[in-house]
Parts: structure tokens; C-alpha cells; sequence
């Protein structure tokens, strides 16, 4: 991918995560939180309502070695 997109809140980031692979069985999924350098955040693309969702910004390719992880979380999806 060129680019790579984080919500600003990690509910958010859970909600996406729920959306994908459903339909494939995995119950299991998970969410890392990062730390992304204020200035990067001012120059990339952002959504206010990305997937009706949330607000993400959009990071290029050329900026994602700024970004660093700080937490991995283990999310199980919720049954329906």
C-alpha cells in the first residue's frame, strides 16, 4: 500500500476492526496504538467521518517510518 490510515480514537480503530474478515471466521483481530509526529498529522489527508465511522488520517508511504507503535491490543469480535 502507498498508504495506510489510523482513526484518532482507538473505539474507533475497534469498530474498523470488527468490519473486516467477518465473513471469514476470524474472531481475533488487533489494534496498535502509535504515536505520530503532530506535523505529519497536520499534512496528511484526514476524514471526519471515514466509513461513517470515525476521523482518520491518511499516511503516505514515505512517512510511515515516523510512525511507532507503542501498544498492541488483542481484540475478540463480539458476537451478533
Amino acid at each position: 500500500m502507498e498508504y495506510k490510515w489510523f482513526a484518532e480514537k482507538l473505539e474507533d480503530a475497534i469498530k474498523w476492526g470488527e468490519l473486516f474478515y467477518h465473513d471469514r471466521g476470524v474472531q481475533t483481530f488487533y489494534v496498535v496504538t502509535a504515536s505520530i509526529p503532530i506535523a505529519i498529522v497536520q499534512e496528511m489527508f484526514s476524514q471526519d467521518k471515514l466509513d461513517n465511522i470515525g476521523k482518520a488520517i491518511c499516511v503516505s508511504e514515505e512517512f510511515l517510518d515516523q510512525v511507532k507503535p507503542i501498544k498492541v491490543l488483542r481484540v475478540r469480535r463480539r458476537r451478533k
